[in-house]
């Protein structure tokens, strides 16, 4: 199954090491419960020293790491050095510091209004907009001193804006290495319009890595279909689109016979090595016959066989621009990536408030820097 964490830092194919090694404990134990039959069938062996040896090997997990004499199968072995490489990477990759703080801003009337950062507490107090409760910032109370925009109308976003957000995968409940999880994934989130994205939080939660890694692998089977349908769309009319790099067949050709004199020469047959550095030769301008040097090789690998294709869209860019024109469809795609998020990982630590029908919005609309600022939503 594929997963890609954001940033590129890893893109592989991983399956669970741990239940290679249980298939393969269980084909172990059952040769040995089948050697053992066969010695007891046989006669061959007593029933003292052996017998009870076998028996027991045969009642515990088989270890190939303390075996010298079974070996794991090389494609069982290469999924779990990458399952390790990706353990590995995870305390890289997960938060440094908690998602949220939890410092309540109140109304200069003592109304609880939202939950928000430290930082942002603190650039309210530096502002002169509000001040710490007992002014210690210990408390993590701030006090504002202005009438904040649509504090009666907040609606239904009021909730989730208001809760003490725990932090903790809310999927599983774990706290350890948390990262953060984009439920519309970040590929078309950055490209929507900012009253989509700026000062909302909501659809940004909190995984650990073995969920992340589940989620991450059903959100690109489903981008990758949206993808798909919506370039199958503009497929006959331009098809110079979809290739991102544009591939120089020959060149390919070159670094392919490079690589393979390089590093394969002694499993190829003579005559594809003759058709190999007969074309090395004709590319580095060599005569015929003359022994190529492993810099000369490395030239051929290092050639440049692909280049970015100017006119590639990506799959992102394609179906956010279908929905440019129609804010309604927008809507419906956030939530649609809501409803897949809960059916999907069927998550049970949600902030309270957080919901599918919740906006998908900001009311940031146009208004003067200092009040986008003293908007309630914690980014």
């Amino acid at each position: 199954s594929k997963t890609t964490w954001r940033g590129g830092t890893v893109i592989g194919i991983t399956v669970s090491a741990v239940a290679l090694i249980a298939l393969y404990n269980l084909k172990h134990r059952k040769q040995l419960q089948r050697k053992q039959n066969e010695t007891k069938k046989d006669g061959s062996t007593s029933e003292g020293t052996k017998s009870s040896s076998a028996t027991g090997a045969s009642s515990k997990n088989y270890n190939w790491k303390e075996s010298s004499s079974i070996e794991l199968p090389t494609h069982i072995e290469r999924e779990i050095m990458k399952e390790q490489r990706r353990q590995a990477k995870i305390p890289h990759l997960a938060r440094k510091s908690p998602m949220y703080d939890n410092v309540q801003m109140l109304s200069a009337d003592g109304e609880l209004l939202s939950s928000i950062s430290t930082k942002k507490g603190r650039w309210y107090v530096k502002k002169g907009l509000a001040e710490w409760t007992n002014n210690d910032e210990e408390t993590k109370q701030i006090r504002i001193k202005f009438e904040p925009k649509g504090r009666a109308a907040r609606g239904k976003s009021g909730t989730y804006i208001k809760t003490e957000k725990q932090n903790v995968c809310v999927s599983c409940g774990k706290g350890d290495h948390i990262m953060k999880h984009y439920v519309v994934p970040y590929a078309y989130r950055q490209l929507f319009p900012p009253k989509y994205k700026s000062h909302l939080s909501h659809d940004i939660v909190i995984l650990c890595p073995t969920c992340h890694l589940h989620s991450e692998q059903q959100t690109q089977l489903r981008s990758k279909e949206i993808d798909e349908m919506h370039r199958s769309l503009i497929a006959e009319e331009d098809d110079n689109t979809s290739q991102k790099f544009l591939i120089d067949k020959k060149l390919s050709r070159i670094r392919s016979a490079g690589l393979t004199l390089m590093n394969w020469k002694h499993k190829v047959p003579p005559e594809r090595i003759a058709e190999y550095e007969s074309m090395v030769r004709s590319h580095l301008g060599l005569q015929d016959n003359a022994d190529l040097t492993t810099e000369q090789l490395q030239t051929a690998i290092d050639v440049q066989f692909k280049k970015l294709n100017p006119n590639y869209i990506s799959g992102a860019e394609l179906v956010v621009r279908s929905m440019m024109s129609d804010s309604n469809k927008i809507e419906e795609f956030i939530r649609s990536w809501r409803q897949h998020f809960l059916d999907t990982l069927h998550p049970r630590f949600l902030p309270t408030g957080w919901s599918v029908d919740s906006p998908v919005t900001s009311d940031v609309r146009g208004a003067p820097s200092s009040e986008k600022l003293a908007t309630l939503v914690d980014n």
